[in-house]
C-alpha cells in the first residue's frame, strides 16, 4: 500500500468531516438534554400541582372539622340555655367558650335577613356559619321556643391556623374575598383572584407572589348542608423555585458530561478522518495524473472495504479511458484518410496498427470478400523487435460465411465448422473471435475480427469500439462507390439514366475538338416529343415518365456505339453523332433521323394502354451550322421548331433562313406584350346574314392589331404567338368584355339587339376562367346571355371531352350560344358531334372556296348541312364571296351566310350603317 503523509486537519475535506462529526455528537446530545430538562421540569410541576390539590383539600377538611366542632359547641350551649331559662327569663351566657371570642343573644329582627337555606338550617336548630372579610367569622343558633338567636364570634387565630399544613395557604370566601393567609404570603388588597376559583370545586393555577413564581391549588368547600353557609375556598401554594430545586444538580452535572462526549467524538473523528483520508488523497493524486493525460496511472490500495472497490473502479475507468482515447485518435486518423480518398488497403493497415490500443484483444484482423479475388485477410502480428506489423494473405476459394444481415456483431467459436478464414487466430491460441461485419447495402464487403483467448466479462465497450472501427471500413469501402454515385448523379439523368446536360457538353466539346483536328463533321439532333403535355394531363405524370423511359431506351438502341444520347430535360433529347466523314455526313444523319421518326411513330404499351406519340427532330451540323456548342444547340432547336410547324413527327435540317424567322418571331412576341399594355388592339365586326330574309341577324367580333411600327398586323401572324407567350387568357377576356361593351353601346343608340360571336382560344377555354369571364361581362353591361356566342374549334371541344363538356354545359346553362368553328377540318367525328353541347355549326371556308366547280365538295357540304339539321344545329357558312356560292348553299338548306359577298369586317360605326341599310340579296333568284 502506498502511503501518503496526512497532515492532520489541513485538508478541507478533513476539516469539514471533523466539524460534521462534532455537530453530529453535539446536536443530538444537546437536544436530548434540553428535552429531558423541559420534560422533567414539566413533570415536577405536574406532580406538585397534584400534591397541592390534595393538600388544599386536606387543609380545607381540617378547617371544616374545626368549624363543625365549634358549631356543635354552640348548638349544645343553646340547648342548655333554653332548658335553664324559660321564655321571658333573662339568663346569662357563659363568659367564655373555647373557640369563640364572644357570645351574645340577639333578637331575630336585629340580624340581617338570611337566605332560605340559612333559615331552614336555623329552624332545625343547627348552627349557621357566616364568613365576612369585614366582621370576621361568626355563627348563629336559634334558641328553642324563642325568636332570639345566640351569635358567637369565632376566634380566628385558632380557627384559621393549621399547624399540620405543610405549605402556606390562604382562605377566601365563596365570593372570592380574602379571609386569611399564612404569614409570608403578601397579598395586595386589590389582587384579582382567578375566576375559576368560584366556578370550579378544585383546580390549579400559577400565582406570582411578589416577584416570585408560585404553584397554587385550591379546593372549594361547599357547606350549605352542614353549616348553612356558602362555604370557603382553600388555596395552598408552594414556590416554583423550591419545586424545581432538584434540577439544579442536573444543570451542574450536564456540562461536564457534554464536554466529555464532545472530546470523545473529536478523538474518534480525527482518528477516522486520518484513516479514511489516506486512500482519498491517493485517489486524488492519480486523478490529477489522469487529467494530465496519463492514462497508465493505477491506484494500489489493500483492504476489503469500499475504498478498495473504488480503487478497482478507478483503475478500470483509467483503462477504459485509455482505450477510448486511442479509439478516438485512430477514428480521427481514419476519417482524415477516408476524406483524403485513401486506398482501402491503406485504411486497413492504419486500423490494424492501432486497434489493440483502442480495443482490448489478443489478436486482430480484417477480412475482405471480393467476387473476383476471393477472400483476403489482413492480420496484425508482432515482429522480431516486438513491433506490430500487418501481413496480408490471400485465402483463395475459402467459402464465404453465411452471416446474418441483421446482426451488427456476433461471436464465432474457432472450433466450429466453416471458420477456415479464421484459422490464423487458432494457431495463436485464440478460442473465439468477435466478428463486426461491414455491409454496403445488402452485400458483405469486409469484417473486423477481434480474437480472444478468454472473453472479458464486460464487452460493452469492446462491442462499441469494434462497431465504430467496422463503420470506418464501411465508410472507406463506400467512399469509392459514393464518388461513383455522385459522378453519376451529376452527369446522368435519374429518370432515363441517359447523360444529362453536363456530360453532354463535355462529350460534345471533345467531339468538336476531334472534328476540328481531323476535319470531320459532328451532328446534333434535338428530339422533342409532340403533345407530351396532353399525355401527362390525361394519363398522369407517372405514365409520362414511363413514356420518356421507353423512348430513351429506343434512342439508345438505335444510336451507334460512338453516339451519345442525352436528355436535356422535360421531353427534349439530344443525339450527338460524332466523327462523321464530310462526304457522307448528310446521308448518315438523314438515315438515322428517318429511323428515329419511324420508331417514334410506333405505339408504346404504357400501363396496359397503347399510346402513340410522335417526335419532331431538329438537326444542326458542325462546322456548317455552328462553330461552338451554344450555336449548335440553338440552331438544332430552331430546326426542331421549324419541323413542328411544317409537319409534326418529321425532322428538319437547320438553314440560315430559320435564324431570321426566329429573330422576327422573338421581336413580334416582345411587341405583343407591349401592345397589351398600350391597348393597341381593337375589334372589327363582320355581319351574319339570314338566308331567308337577307337581314343582319348577328356579327362576329374579329380582333385586329394596329401596331405603331408595323401598321395593321394580320391575325394570322400574331394569334398563334399569343398562346405561346401566355397572353391568350388575358386577351380573350378583353375581347369578351369589348364585344359586350359594344353591344351595350348599340342598345343605347336604339339599334336592333343582335348577338355577337367571339372566338375563344384553346388556352382561354382550358384555363377554367371562361365561365367566370362570361358571367362578369354580361353582368357588367346588363346583357341577356343569348346575346353572346362563343366560337370554339372542334379540337377544343373533344380534346378533353369530360372537362370540355362540363365547361360547355355550364355556358349553355347560362344561355350563351356555342358555335363549332371551322367544322370539317378537325376531328369531324359524328360521335363527338352528337355529344358536344353546341347550337351552331360553322362550315369552314375551305369547303366554300371550291364549292361551285367541285361536285365532291358539294356532296360533303350538303351532307354536313343535312346532318346538322337532324341534330338541330343552326348552320353558318363562312367565306361566302360569290353569288353562286350563296345560291347553292341556300338550296342546300344553309341558315346563315358570313363573308365578303355581304361585307368585310368593319368598325362598329360602319356596322351601324349596315344595320340601317336594306336587306341583302342572298341568292341569284332573289
Amino acid at each position: 500500500m502506498k502511503k501518503i503523509p496526512v497532515s492532520g486537519l489541513q485538508s478541507r475535506v478533513a476539516r469539514r468531516l471533523f466539524v460534521l462529526f462534532l455537530l453530529a455528537a453535539m446536536i443530538p446530545l444537546g437536544g436530548l438534554a434540553f428535552f429531558a430538562y423541559l420534560h422533567v421540569s414539566d413533570m415536577l410541576v405536574e406532580l406538585n400541582y397534584r400534591r397541592l390539590q390534595q393538600d388544599s383539600k386536606a387543609v380545607g377538611m381540617s378547617l371544616v372539622q374545626r368549624l363543625r366542632w365549634r358549631e356543635q359547641a354552640l348548638v349544645h350551649l343553646a340547648a342548655e340555655y333554653s332548658a335553664k331559662n324559660s321564655p321571658g327569663a333573662g339568663g346569662q351566657l357563659p363568659a367564655r367558650v373555647e373557640g369563640f371570642r364572644s357570645l351574645e343573644i340577639v333578637e331575630r329582627a336585629a340580624v340581617e335577613p338570611l337566605a332560605a337555606f340559612e333559615e331552614s338550617h336555623l329552624r332545625r336548630f343547627r348552627g349557621v356559619l357566616q364568613l365576612s372579610d369585614k366582621d370576621g367569622p361568626s355563627m348563629l343558633v336559634l334558641l328553642e321556643g324563642s325568636s332570639r338567636l345566640i351569635r358567637g364570634r369565632l376566634e380566628t387565630d385558632s380557627l384559621w391556623w393549621d399547624e399540620e399544613a405543610a405549605e402556606p395557604y390562604c382562605i377566601l370566601t365563596a365570593s372570592g374575598s380574602l379571609l386569611y393567609c399564612t404569614p409570608g404570603l403578601a397579598v395586595s388588597p386589590g389582587f384579582q383572584w382567578p375566576q375559576q376559583l368560584t366556578n370550579l370545586n378544585t383546580g390549579v393555577f400559577a400565582w406570582q407572589v411578589g416577584a416570585e413564581d408560585h404553584l397554587a391549588a385550591y379546593w372549594n368547600a361547599q357547606m350549605q348542608a352542614s353549616l348553612g353557609s356558602q362555604g370557603f375556598i382553600m388555596i395552598v401554594t408552594e414556590s416554583k423555585k423550591e419545586v424545581l430545586a432538584i434540577l439544579t444538580r442536573f444543570r451542574q452535572i450536564f456540562p461536564p458530561i457534554m464536554l466529555l462526549a464532545l472530546a470523545l467524538a473529536a478523538w474518534l473523528a480525527i482518528s477516522q478522518i486520518r484513516r479514511q483520508m489516506q486512500p482519498l488523497e491517493l485517489l486524488e493524486k492519480h486523478t490529477r495524473q489522469l487529467a494530465r493525460g496519463d492514462f497508465s496511472s493505477r491506484v494500489e490500495i489493500t483492504g476489503n472495504d469500499e475504498f478498495t472497490s473504488l480503487a478497482e473502479s478507478f483503475n478500470r475507468m483509467s483503462a477504459s479511458l485509455n482505450c477510448k482515447f486511442h479509439l478516438l485518435q485512430i477514428l480521427g486518423e481514419l476519417d482524415r484518410a477516408i476524406l483524403a480518398n485513401a486506398e482501402m488497403e491503406v485504411v486497413i493497415e492504419m486500423l490494424l496498427q492501432h486497434v489493440r490500443l483502442a480495443v482490448p484483444c489478443d489478436g486482430a484482423a480484417v477480412v475482405r470478400f471480393d467476387q473476383e479475388d476471393g477472400v483476403r485477410l489482413w492480420q496484425v502480428e508482432a515482429g522480431a523487435d516486438n513491433r506490430l506489423a500487418v501481413t496480408k494473405r490471400y485465402l483463395g476459394g475459402v467459402p464465404k460465411p453465411a452471416w446474418s444481415k441483421d446482426q451488427p456483431w456476433f461471436q464465432v467459436e474457432l472450433a466450429a465448422a466453416g471458420t477456415e478464414y479464421l484459422r490464423p487466430f487458432a494457431d495463436e491460441g485464440a478460442k473465439l473471435v468477435l466478428v463486426f461485419p461491414a455491409r454496403i447495402g445488402e452485400r458483405f464487403d469486409a469484417a473486423l475480427l477481434l480474437a480472444y483467448r478468454q472473453l472479458p466479462q464486460e464487452t460493452g465497450e469492446i462491442v462499441q469500439g469494434g462497431r465504430s472501427l467496422a463503420d470506418r471500413l464501411i465508410a472507406a469501402a463506400s467512399n469509392i462507390a459514393w464518388e461513383e454515385k455522385l459522378y453519376r448523379q451529376a452527369h446522368y439523368d435519374p429518370l432515363t439514366d441517359l447523360p444529362n446536360r453536363v456530360l453532354l457538353r463535355d462529350r460534345l466539346e471533345q467531339a468538336l475538338l476531334r472534328a476540328q483536328r481531323e476535319g470531320q463533321v459532328v451532328a446534333v439532333m434535338l428530339v422533342d416529343l409532340d403533345d407530351f403535355k396532353q399525355i401527362n394531363d390525361s394519363l398522369g405524370h407517372s405514365a409520362g415518365d414511363m413514356l420518356l423511359v421507353s423512348l430513351a431506351a429506343r434512342l439508345k438502341r438505335l444510336a451507334r456505339g460512338s453516339d451519345t444520347v442525352a436528355r436535356l430535360g422535360g421531353d427534349e433529347f439530344i443525339v450527338l453523332i460524332p466523327d462523321l466523314p464530310p462526304e457522307e455526313a448528310i446521308d448518315i444523319v438523314d438515315r438515322i433521323a428517318r429511323k428515329l421518326s419511324s420508331e417514334f411513330s410506333r405505339a408504346i404499351d404504357i400501363g396496359g394502354r397503347r399510346v402513340s406519340s410522335s417526335a419532331s427532330i431538329g438537326i444542326s451540323l458542325f462546322p456548317e451550322n455552328g462553330a461552338d456548342i451554344e450555336n449548335l444547340l440553338k440552331n438544332a432547336d430552331a430546326a426542331m421548331y421549324e419541323s413542328k410547324r411544317a409537319r409534326r413527327g418529321g425532322y428538319h435540317f437547320y438553314s440560315s433562313r430559320m435564324n431570321a424567322a426566329i429573330g422576327a418571331r422573338f421581336e413580334l412576341a416582345q411587341e405583343l406584350r407591349e401592345a397589351m399594355d398600350r391597348q393597341e388592339f381593337h375589334l372589327l365586326y363582320q355581319p351574319k346574314v339570314a338566308v331567308s330574309s337577307g337581314r343582319i341577324i348577328g356579327a362576329e367580333a374579329l380582333i385586329r392589331w394596329a401596331s405603331p411600327g408595323r401598321g395593321v398586323v394580320s391575325p394570322g401572324r400574331f394569334i398563334p404567338i399569343i398562346d405561346e407567350i401566355g397572353l391568350g387568357v388575358r386577351l380573350g377576356a378583353w375581347v369578351i368584355d369589348a364585344a359586350c361593351a359594344q353591344m351595350a353601346a348599340w342598345d343605347a343608340q336604339g339599334q336592333a339587339p343582335i348577338p355577337v360571336s367571339v372566338n375563344v382560344s384553346a388556352a382561354q377555354f382550358h384555363s377554367g376562367e371562361i365561365v367566370t369571364q362570361v358571367r362578369q361581362a354580361l353582368a357588367k353591361y346588363s346583357l341577356d346571355a343569348h346575346r353572346l356566342e362563343l366560337e370554339i374549334l372542334e379540337s377544343m371541344a373533344v380534346g378533353d371531352s369530360a372537362n370540355a363538356n362540363a365547361t360547355l354545359s355550364a355556358l349553355r346553362a347560362i344561355g350563351v350560344g356555342i358555335a363549332l368553328d371551322d367544322f370539317g377540318t378537325g376531328y369531324s367525328s359524328l360521335v363527338y358531334l352528337t355529344q358536344v353541347p353546341a347550337n351552331v355549326l360553322k362550315i369552314d371556308r375551305g369547303f366554300i372556296v371550291n364549292l361551285l366547280p367541285d361536285a365532291r365538295q358539294q356532296a360533303i357540304v350538303e351532307r354536313i348541312i343535312s346532318l346538322a339539321k337532324v341534330l338541330h344545329y343552326t348552320v353558318v357558312a363562312e367565306g361566302v364571296e360569290e353569288r353562286g356560292q350563296s345560291t347553292l348553299l341556300a338550296a342546300m338548306g344553309c341558315d346563315v351566310f358570313q363573308g365578303n359577298l355581304f361585307s368585310k369586317p368593319v368598325r362598329a360605326e360602319e356596322f351601324v350603317a349596315l344595320l340601317q341599310a336594306p336587306p341583302f340579296v342572298t341568292s341569284i333568284d332573289g
